[in-house]
């Protein structure tokens, strides 16, 4: 078959699909539900109330589904370099991996409403090579995803509330790609974010912004950028972090600490905060570790300090603490920190 054209239906059902041409539904009342794999050489157009995806669709030009209502996504979406948008509310459902992908080349993925799931294990991978990844709506108001994965060539911005347990984002562009992460009501318990080369080599000059409601984990940062964080409860790490100058904020009333003692860290400045909402110092205790010489632009807290360069200098600029501890394999230079500290800083 070359073409399969609904002009318009009620339920329908596709077990398994395979044409030269395009599939195509204009619109629909009811459920199109997918229970097949579909193949096929041009496009897939479907407009309906509910779209059901249980088998693969691929499709060497774009996939467009415009739900009213619902769009559940139990299976893998595929194109060759072309597009992918979904308008309607999608749940993540049937099986917990899934894979929304327009291969290396320039598609772009487009996520225009929410995103939920039907149980805490589904994982959901967006990879667009070098296209761009745009999501439009919150993402696990009504029930976390597991993980959330996105690969894009081109920057991200993410000004919607993200809940996922785990999220990772990588950008792939030779001059750099940044990630931009900022809603207030973020809630993610740990990140993994990276600014890539396009062959995924080293690190590019993408600045990363993230900003969490609650506290984080971070897995891993790779950037030759700014890195900034900040969050409203403690942040830890269980992974290295390697950025030109790492910002990192808490805030909280009660004081919320900064750990971030990888001993792979390596960054040339620092700038580290635990404020209160009124931005007056909080009782946060801030801890770091860095593996080559490096700037201390400023820390300020009112809870106490650790600070380790385990090779190379450490440059102090401005230190406002309870206690300091500033420790350094050679040697610790002092510009005019005495002058702007509360604390003996070492």
């Amino acid at each position: 078959l070359d073409n399969i054209l609904i002009a318009s239906a009620d339920n329908v059902s596709f077990n398994s699909v395979t044409l030269d041409g395009s599939l195509t539904q204009n619109s629909g009342s009811g459920a199109t539900t997918f229970d097949g794999a579909v193949n096929v050489g041009n496009e897939v157009n479907i407009s309906t109330d509910t779209i059901d995806i249980n088998s693969s669709i691929t499709a060497v030009n774009q996939v467009i589904l415009n739900a009213d209502k619902l769009v559940k996504i139990g299976a893998d979406i595929t194109t060759t370099d072309e597009n992918i948008e979904i308008s309607g509310n999608i749940l993540r459902d049937n099986k917990d991996d899934v894979t929304l992908s327009t291969g290396a080349g320039s598609g772009d993925i487009i996520i225009n409403n929410t995103i939920n799931a039907d149980s805490d294990t589904r994982n959901l991978s967006l990879n667009s090579a070098a296209g761009e990844v745009q999501i439009n709506g919150a993402i696990g108001d009504a029930q976390k995803l597991n993980k959330l994965t996105i690969t894009t060539g081109q920057e991200l911005f993410i000004d919607s509330a993200e809940k996922v347990n785990e999220l990772i984002v990588k950008t792939l562009n030779d001059n750099g790609a940044d990630i931009t992460i900022d809603s207030d009501n973020n809630d993610v318990g740990t990140i993994n974010l990276q600014a890539r080369t396009a062959d995924d080599s080293s690190n590019a000059d993408g600045d990363i912004t993230y900003k969490d409601s609650n506290g984080v984990v971070v897995a891993s940062i790779n950037t030759t950028a700014l890195a900034k964080l900040i969050a409203g409860d403690d942040i830890t790490q269980s992974g290295a972090i390697n950025a030109d100058t790492l910002e990192v904020k808490t805030v909280n009333n009660s004081g919320a600490d900064i750990t971030l003692n990888h001993a792979d860290n390596s960054v040339n400045k620092i700038k580290f905060e635990a404020k209160t909402t009124s931005d007056t110092n909080s009782d946060g205790d801030i801890d770091y570790t860095n593996n080559k010489s490096m700037t201390l632009t400023e820390i300020s807290t009112a809870g106490d300090v650790d600070v380790k360069v385990t090779s190379g200098d450490l440059t102090v600029v401005s230190v406002n603490a309870n206690n300091a501890d500033l420790t350094a394999e050679n040697s610790i230079l002092d510009d005019d920190a005495f002058a702007k500290c509360t604390s003996e800083p070492y």
